[in-house]
């Protein structure tokens, strides 16, 4: 009998692991921006099985600092799927849409009737909600929690079986707002010339420290490069530090910057 009972445990337990899930995440996950660019974050599915997924709606419960970050639409542009209605839903529960403006809103999502959308491991794109950056921040999320007071609830619909959840994982958003002027990217600093004038970087993160240097890299790795700096200025590996300095090139052949100073910077993802 025990035998009997292990193995229809056993069955569960598979069956239980084949479930599908459909994960919830934004792209891209990390972003730099100067104050007043344009923030576009896809709000995108990825199922984390082999098969298609097939989905029949989906809410996606949203919070972003509204100190930081202006909402102003949504945009379809790439998404290869055409919602029979989507979007910010209102009158809606608890108020949560009656001001989309104040850092809460809830989007909603449903497919056409008999034709359910598809998410595969490579992704489907539902939609990109866009942004204004309204003032520089070390780092501001816009996140999907899982729930909103009693009874919203950020989750996936199976296409095939009514009513049932097939929600995975959540992902969250953070960007980084710097000041006009300020470069982005190693890419950018490295097409400087030999001599120019002390410039200021930051959004890219500090993948190793040594005694009197260390390295950031661009969060796509696009570049890389070493930044010399006094010990006592060393910023912490993971940190997005700003970076005022020069840049020249090594007897070796590398390029280098050249720190006058290294701020500590903020965390990211």
């Amino acid at each position: 009998m025990k035998y009997l009972v292990l193995a229809i445990a056993l069955i569960m337990a598979a069956v239980s692991s084949a479930e599908p899930a459909v994960d919830m995440i934004m792209r891209p996950a990390y972003q730099v921006v100067h104050e007043g660019d344009s923030v576009n974050v896809g709000l995108v599915l990825v199922n984390n099985t082999s098969a298609a997924q097939p989905i029949s709606a989906l809410d996606a419960i949203i919070f972003y600092d509204p100190n930081f970050l202006g909402f102003y639409d949504l945009s379809s542009a790439g998404a290869p799927y055409d919602w029979f209605l989507d979007g910010f839903f209102s009158p809606s529960t608890n108020g949560i849409n009656d001001n989309i403006d104040d850092g809460d809103m809830l989007y909603t999502a449903y497919a056409q009737l008999g034709i359910p959308a598809y998410v595969t491991k490579s992704g489907l794109l539902v939609t990109t909600f866009r942004f204004f950056a309204l003032q520089p921040a070390c780092k501001t999320v816009i996140a999907m929690p899982p729930t909103y007071g009693t009874w919203g609830k950020t989750r996936v619909f199976d296409g095939t079986i009514p009513n049932t959840e097939v929600t995975g994982k959540l992902g969250q958003a953070v960007i980084k707002i710097v000041r006009s002027g300020v470069l982005t990217s190693v890419a950018e600093a490295k097409r400087l010339a030999d001599g120019s004038p002390a410039f200021e970087l930051e959004g890219p993160i500090v993948t190793r420290t040594f005694d009197n240097f260390f390295y950031v890299e661009d969060f796509d790795r696009a570049a890389g490069i070493r930044v010399n700096c006094d010990p006592s200025r060393l910023p912490a590996e993971g940190a997005a530090p700003l970076i005022v300095g020069t840049i020249s090139t090594s007897a070796d052949g590398e390029r280098v910057i050249n720190a006058v100073n290294v701020g500590q910077g903020c965390p990211v993802p």
